[in-house]
């Protein structure tokens, strides 16, 4: 697995929540982090990364737009493995540029039905598959002393100037709010967002829309995923008049909190939510304007009247409220959680490895961490191993006969010499990897530790025994090659030898 598993953005929680989901169904796996991304990246990892590539099948939490790069930086992940991009989108249509990136990966899974069906559109010869990111929000934890709530009833709004502030139309939230509610009264409108200081201009004219509006309350930074649950926990609505969404976590998140949410009924928020457990606003397909960040193509304006009288429903009928939030969790709990989604993945993956003729992975059960599954998984460990000393092996063998070709007579008659501890060495390192593959193929790692340092230690008590063999024989070759003089050789060659021997 490689992403942007510090990242706190959308796509570095698809990857956290894939994790659960691998971990949930006992399936091993290593982890490599990456950088390259705007958002902060503070999430806290509960997984060391891994210093090696241990599997053959890869999933890339990158999307298609960084996956070159990904590549190009990272050349080794794509050696002999089968290639899986786990990419998001929000609209229908799929960029020709990005498209281009399929030709990088052997698969693509998609975050929702609706980004799967754009991207399958433009990359027929790719096998395209919806595989939803799983919901797992931590526990809640209190908000920072500095950031002060209105009273209740709070309805919550959330986005991401990164993520293109026309897609997530916080304008239109804002217009919503004010025609439900004309006047400020009771209810609340929070909108938190991140990212702000890198677009002023856009923070101005959220500015300008709340203006004189008393009973709307502007808050902008970064909390914790624990701390961004608190704020969903504190609120009474969660709010989301999108243009286009490629999943949707958040408000999916909302609904596992028991939150009635009203959101625009399209895109990547229907793998979740339907007319039963969300009030789904209507919307009208318009064009995308330039300027909205990569979208090209058509998307939803959201009927602004009729999520007006949404959020006054459900805010004048607490009985329909709670109803609603606890049609909404239910539904996420029983779909959408780790170990729901663990059945769709571990399927995928068997059948790829049924199709590709490769043997599945053993069923262990699911770990603490990443270190916890590897140390009982003893497969991967071997073949590591195995690979690393077969090539110290062939470098051994290879090593003195390029050796002996290329140096003089001199230089042969000292490697002569120093051939029975090469031979010594081959056969302690064919030793030991018999011993590995042998061991490290049992299902119990500490067993096979105990008994590779017994027989360890027997191979040292062997070794001693052969080292007096091999002194008796080196000193019989000594006195042999002493009483035998050497060819004679011109000066300059004679100078390079010892030059030689001298930088050696």
């Amino acid at each position: 697995m490689v992403g942007y598993f510090r990242a706190e953005s959308g796509v570095g929680e698809h990857a956290r929540t894939l994790a659960a989901s691998l971990d949930a169904a006992g399936i091993p796996y290593a982890r490599r982090t990456f950088m390259r991304t705007l958002s902060r990246q503070a999430h806290a990892l509960d997984h060391e990364d891994s210093p090696f590539l241990l599997y053959d099948l890869n999933l890339l939490f990158v999307n298609a737009d960084e996956t070159p790069r990904l590549f190009s930086e990272h050349p080794d992940i794509r050696e002999g493995r089968y290639s899986i991009g786990y990419w998001a989108w929000e609209v229908e249509e799929f960029p020709d540029e990005m498209a281009a990136s399929a030709a990088l990966v052997d698969e693509i899974w998609a975050n929702s039905r609706h980004s799967a069906a754009a991207i399958a559109r433009k990359v027929p010869d790719r096998p395209v598959l919806a595989m939803p990111p799983a919901v797992d929000p931590p526990v809640p934890e209190p908000l920072p002393a500095s950031w002060s709530l209105p009273p209740s009833p709070r309805i919550l709004v959330a986005f991401d100037y990164d993520s293109v502030f026309d897609r997530k139309n916080p304008l239109g939230a804002i217009a919503a709010f004010r025609s439900a509610f004309p006047e400020p009264g009771p209810a609340r409108l929070l909108i938190k967002s991140v990212n702000g200081e890198r677009h002023p201009e856009l923070g101005s004219r959220l500015a300008a829309a709340v203006e004189g509006r008393s009973d709307i309350t502007l808050l902008d930074g970064y909390l914790t995923r624990g701390q961004q649950a608190g704020l969903i926990s504190a609120c009474d609505v969660y709010l989301s008049l999108h243009r286009a969404e490629g999943f949707g976590l958040m408000l999916a998140e909302a609904m596992l909190a028991g939150k009635p949410v009203v959101a625009t009924g399209y895109s990547g928020n229907l793998d979740f939510m339907d007319d039963q457990t969300a009030l789904l606003v209507p919307w009208t397909r318009v064009a995308i304007q330039q300027g909205a960040g990569p979208y090209g193509g058509t998307w939803a304006e959201p009927d602004v009247a009729a999520a007006a009288s949404a959020l006054r429903h459900v805010l004048s009928h607490a009985d329909v409220a709670a109803a609603l939030g606890r049609r909404a969790r239910a539904a996420i709990l029983e779909g959408h959680t780790p170990e729901a989604r663990s059945h769709q993945v571990a399927a995928r993956l068997a059948a790829i490895r049924m199709a590709r003729g490769l043997t599945l992975q053993p069923n262990l059960e699911p770990s603490e961490s990443t270190s916890a599954t590897l140390a009982r998984s003893p497969r991967c460990l071997e073949e590591g191993i195995r690979t690393k000393l077969e090539r110290l092996a062939i470098g051994v063998e290879q090593g003195p006969a390029r050796l002996i070709r290329q140096e003089s007579r001199w230089r042969r008659a000292m490697l002569r010499l120093l051939s029975p501890i090469w031979q010594h060495q081959r056969e302690v390192d064919r030793a030991l990897l018999e011993i590995l593959s042998l061991e490290l193929s049992s299902s119990r790692a500490d067993a096979a530790v105990s008994r590779s340092e017994a027989l360890h230690a027997r191979l040292i008590a062997q070794g001693a025994l052969r080292q007096s063999v091999r002194w008796r024989d080196w000193k019989s070759r000594t006195a042999s090659l002493e009483s035998r003089p050497l060819a004679p050789t011109d000066e300059s060659t004679r100078q390079g030898s010892q030059g030689h021997e001298a930088s050696h």
